[in-house]
């Protein structure tokens, strides 16, 4: 079957999964006094039609503020940040919703920190979402390595990276494996 076919079938499909975040952001009140609170939203994945989109958009923001050269990198990521987390946060209650009207409204209601954090948030749930492929022979090590360590052991010996990869099927292995787990004591 040829990938049209695959996305023709919209009702056999579950809806794609959102990430709930919750941060602070900073309004003004109509004194012009500034004013924190909570917010709740969702983050949503960013196709990469969209992202191409938001890469162009980012750097046409960095020319008219630097129209005599290049921005400087640090700059042009800040400003791809703000715009990928335009797309990607999404009303919490309706998912189709976008949660901010446009990108400079988010800058003016967000901290860098606060960005930066759910920036991260939304890398890691699209790595969780999409995990590369881990290679057979390199999931096998992996097991034979969890058999003789402790878990603080194997994240010890093991990239992170390699690890979260493997994580899921390490987890379906031991979960059916009939091998004790070292320290593991059967429930009374």
């Amino acid at each position: 079957m040829r990938l049209g076919e695959f996305l023709k079938q919209q009702d056999q499909h579950e809806p794609a999964p959102t990430h709930p975040v919750s941060f602070k952001a900073i309004g003004k009140n109509p004194r012009g006094e500034d004013f924190t609170v909570e917010i709740t939203a969702a983050l949503a994945f960013v196709d990469e039609d969209r992202r191409a989109r938001m890469l162009n958009a980012a750097q046409v923001a960095m020319r008219q503020l630097y129209p005599a050269g290049e921005p400087p990198s640090a700059e042009l990521g800040n400003e791809q940040a703000y715009q990928l987390l335009l797309l990607a946060l999404r009303d919490a209650d309706d998912s189709r919703v976008q949660f901010a009207e446009n990108v400079d409204q988010l800058k003016r209601a967000l901290v860098k920190p606060v960005a930066e954090r759910l920036y991260g948030e939304y890398q890691e749930f699209v790595a969780d979402e999409f995990p590369d492929v881990i290679e057979p022979e390199q999931f096998k090590a992996l097991v034979e390595e969890a058999e003789k360590n402790s878990l603080s052991g194997l994240l010890a010996s093991t990239a992170y990276s390699t690890l979260r990869r493997a994580l899921p099927g390490l987890a379906a292995h031991f979960a059916t494996s009939v091998t004790p787990i070292s320290g593991a004591t059967a429930p009374a």
